[in-house]
């Protein structure tokens, strides 16, 4: 007899309590921060790392895809405690719940943290943290150079941080991966390139924020030494304000940012253009008042030397004086009279001696003024020339700006190139994947599908004689009635 269920129960099928089940999962843990031991690691051939991760009680299975997994530095060991964030997901085919992990940190220092303070450390003892090493930055470079990804928004917030500040300045852009395996390499390729160009008068270094694993690159040995040993200045502009890496004690000036490392490098426009001007109007005026006060002293010697009357009647009153001198000083002292006698005889000279001796101070005073007009000329001339240099003409800025572009579009095509070869090989993989798992593959072998009604049939048991089926094979299909059926134990 049918049995019927009572229509007060609500009967669930298995989907809908796996979707029910994904649906509170997803509404209670969007993102967990998990702590654990790892156990059972293994890797797919795809690259994916399924595990698991357990303390004194439970255990839950974890999966990390090969995407995430190219951008550690690390692999954890068999039994080390980690930090682990993702999100909890329900696998329908097998009834178990599984975290999709997003993020993996060792706990407490870890290895990646240990290798940095023992890295510190050596670095420390080397001197290479020492401030004293550390060098100025060039007051207004004239070309400077960036060692950063293209990706992302870093590279376009150096560029207008530098160009809203100080418009012309040449850019030379050394690209390079700031994550994830090789990266440091490439890091320490691009300080050196810039170094071999030898163009550039400061290096920047920098990316945009991230975790301690994103950040990894540049706590890397081979990035610090060849920060240390770059003959060009060096800014590290490495994550956020928090942040702090390797890279920014070795680095002879650390930016808290990409954006701000622009501030660091190169001045205001405005306000050098208004330094300039005001020492240049001071100079003008200081030259100005040494020619009028050289003009007037020589103008009043000129009067001097007109009139040798006065000077007669002058030297006339100061020989009288002098006689009295002479005379009140004979009772003292015959040997000082005596000099008294010859310094008045030195200076009763002949009118003529004296308009000499006032011709050739008036000689001596035109030599040294035309001299310093001279001095003054040429240093507004190489003044003139500071300012036009500072000041290029639009001509050389357009130059200037169509060589960044040059630059930046062979960057472009380059990482648009590497982009196009990675997609075809995963399409090429997708695609040999997608084959192993056709079922024409499987008939290619010499294996037939047997169809009745249009539906696979996969046991014996659903024929009988004389039905009429359907059969299918790699190239072509074929008809064929049932006579005898043997349903195998």
């Amino acid at each position: 007899m049918e049995q019927t269920v009572p229509p007060t129960r609500a009967i669930l099928t298995v989907t809908e309590l796996s979707r029910g089940l994904k649906r509170c999962l997803d509404d209670f843990f969007p993102d967990v921060w998990v702590k654990g031991e790892i156990k059972g690691m293994s890797v797919s051939r795809g690259g994916h790392w399924y595990f698991s991760i357990k303390d004194s009680r439970s255990l839950v299975r974890c999966v990390l895809f090969s995407g995430r997994v190219q951008k550690l530095d690390w692999r954890p060991a068999e039994g080390e405690e980690v930090f682990l964030k993702g999100c909890l997901a329900l696998q329908a085919n097998k009834g178990e719940i599984q975290l999709k992990v997003k993020e993996i940190e060792p706990l407490g220092l870890g290895i990646h943290q240990r290798r940095v303070e023992a890295l510190k450390r050596q670095l420390h003892k080397e001197g290479l943290l020492d401030p004293s090493r550390k060098r100025p930055l060039p007051s207004l470079p004239r070309a400077i150079g960036i060692a950063t990804s293209t990706a992302g928004a870093v590279l376009h917030d150096i560029q207008r941080g530098i160009f809203d500040r100080f418009p012309g300045v040449t850019l030379y852009l050394a690209p390079c991966k700031v994550e994830g395996r090789g990266a440091a390499e490439d890091i320490a390729a691009a300080v050196r390139l810039l170094n071999d160009h030898g163009r550039s008068e400061v290096i920047i270094v920098g990316r945009g924020g991230g975790s301690r694993q994103a950040l990894a690159a540049f706590d890397e040995e081979i990035v610090a030494r060849t920060i240390a040993a770059s003959r060009i200045p060096v800014v590290s502009a490495v994550g956020h304000e928090t942040d702090h890496s390797v890279a920014d004690l070795v680095a002879d000036r650390r930016a808290e940012t990409p954006s701000k490392a622009a501030v660091l490098v190169v001045p205001v426009r405005a306000e050098l253009q208004y330094r300039l001007n005001r020492a240049a109007d001071y100079l003008r005026r200081r030259t100005d008042q040494q020619i009028r006060r050289q003009r007037t002293h020589l103008a009043h010697q000129q009067r001097l030397l007109r009139d040798p009357t006065a000077q007669v009647v002058r030297g006339r009153q100061r020989s009288v004086e002098l006689g009295k001198s002479m005379r009140r000083a004979m009772v003292r002292d015959l040997m000082a009279r005596r000099q008294l006698v010859a310094v008045a005889k030195s200076r009763l000279r002949h009118p003529k001696a004296r308009i000499a001796d006032g011709r050739r101070r008036k000689d001596d005073l035109h030599s040294r003024l035309s001299e310093a007009m001279v001095r003054d000329l040429m240093a507004r001339e190489q003044l003139l020339r500071v300012l036009r240099e500072q000041l290029r003409s639009p001509q050389h800025r357009v130059e200037s700006g169509r060589q960044q572009v040059a630059a930046l579009s062979a960057a472009l095509i380059a990482a648009m190139q590497r982009s196009l070869t990675t997609q075809g090989e995963r399409l090429a993989a997708t695609t040999h994947r997608l084959d192993a798992l056709s079922p024409l593959a499987v008939l290619s072998r010499g294996y037939a599908l047997t169809l009745q009604d249009g539906q696979a049939v996969r046991d014996a048991a659903e024929l009988t004689p004389g039905d009429s089926v359907e059969l299918r094979f790699a190239k072509g299909q074929a008809t064929a009635t049932i006579t005898t059926i043997d349903p195998g134990t």
